[in-house]
């Protein structure tokens, strides 16, 4: 038995039952079993398991520490070949995809069309000019000390 991570053992009648559900697709050995977040998902001591997973450890002959990633060097999420897995962290992983220009990152909203905001661009505009400590500025606009000095010291909502 390999043991994919801390909780989990995999006898290798597993992974030969893995190899029966899978098709040989455009070099990737692709998964038609049950899927999951878009990866194919087995289920192995009552838990579902992601079959990519279970590649890795069982090829590799070590389990997969819970800070571990199985990734797709192929990108193809229900590929289990594993020629195209390969054990990395997060970062490594969220690298790779900005590599290849598949993250998207959110727009960015700042000012007043953010969701948070309580205070006008305007009435920001006044408490920078107005005199008095930042505490009784703060109280003034109902927030806290420190949104007033990053007003005046222009780290938001700078202008």
């Amino acid at each position: 038995m390999i043991r994919v991570d801390s909780r989990l053992s995999v006898p290798e009648s597993l992974i030969e039952k893995i190899l029966a559900r899978t098709i040989r697709c455009g070099g990737c050995l692709i998964w038609t079993g049950y899927i999951r977040n878009g990866y194919g998902s087995i289920s192995c001591n009552n838990k579902i398991e992601y079959v990519h997973r279970i590649m890795v450890a069982y090829y590799q002959g070590r389990p997969l520490r819970r800070k571990q990633f199985a990734v797709h060097t192929c990108d193809v999420r229900n590929c289990v070949d594993r020629k195209h897995l390969l054990k990395r962290t997060r970062l490594w992983n969220i690298s790779d995809m900005r590599r290849k220009g598949r993250g998207v990152n959110p727009p960015r909203v700042t000012g007043e069309r953010h969701h948070l905001v309580k205070v006008s661009d305007a009435r920001v505009a006044q408490a920078k000019r107005m005199t008095g400590t930042q505490r009784e500025i703060a109280r003034h606009f109902n927030v806290s000390q420190g949104t007033v000095w990053a007003w005046i010291n222009n780290k938001t909502r700078a202008s």
